[in-house]
């Protein structure tokens, strides 16, 4: 099963996350339903805009890997739950919003999707106490793993190991182990990289 992994990419610009079983999600426009407000939806067809947020790999099962992604597409809560559980803001100051600032809260997916990711696993872990996952999270930015957990007081799981993704020009992955996931492989004769 050591090809199976879960991919979160996050919006450069407008913040949104998408969730991808594959490392290539441009013009996949399917993976674009996991975002509810068609108002605010970003495109897919630029990937200098998509860099990865963080990959989950390690999975003992197809069916265990099946599940975590279905909980994670899952839609988040909307802005007015997430005010409420968090209070970082009364209603009425959130529907007396400035138009733009409204959409970027609402379009600010990176921290409600790290909580979720958190959930899951918490979720996972208490469901098999048994099972050895062996679950490795590889953090584009490794103050991710802290910041989204801040208002839900939760903590991640003593059997997940959390490392560093190696990022070149912002979508390219470097770390040699989980490079197979995805089919970069180096040439020999003239050690570049190809695609």
């Amino acid at each position: 099963m050591k090809n199976l992994a879960i991919f979160m990419y996050r919006h450069v610009l407008s913040k949104h996350v998408i969730i991808s079983k594959e490392y290539d999600i441009i013009k996949k426009p399917s993976l674009l339903k996991q975002i509810k407000n068609k108002a605010i939806l970003p495109q897919l067809t630029r990937p200098d805009l998509w860099m990865p947020m963080a990959i989950l790999h390690g999975f003992n099962s197809a069916q265990t890997h099946k599940n975590v992604y279905s909980m994670l597409t899952h839609h988040l809560p909307t802005p007015i739950e997430i005010l409420e559980r968090t209070k970082q803001l009364t209603l009425k100051d959130y529907t007396q919003m400035e138009l733009k600032k409204k959409r970027a809260f609402e379009s600010d997916m990176v921290n409600p999707k790290v909580d979720q990711l958190c959930r899951v696993l918490v979720y996972l872990s208490s469901l098999d106490k048994k099972a050895d996952y062996n679950l490795r999270i590889y953090w584009g930015n490794e103050k991710l793993k802290h910041t989204g957990l801040m208002d839900s007081g939760l903590e991640w799981p003593s059997n997940i190991e959390h490392r560093k993704l190696d990022i070149v020009r912002s979508n390219i992955i470097m770390n040699p182990e989980i490079k197979h996931l995805y089919g970069l492989r180096k040439c020999h004769k003239q050690n570049e990289i190809i695609y």
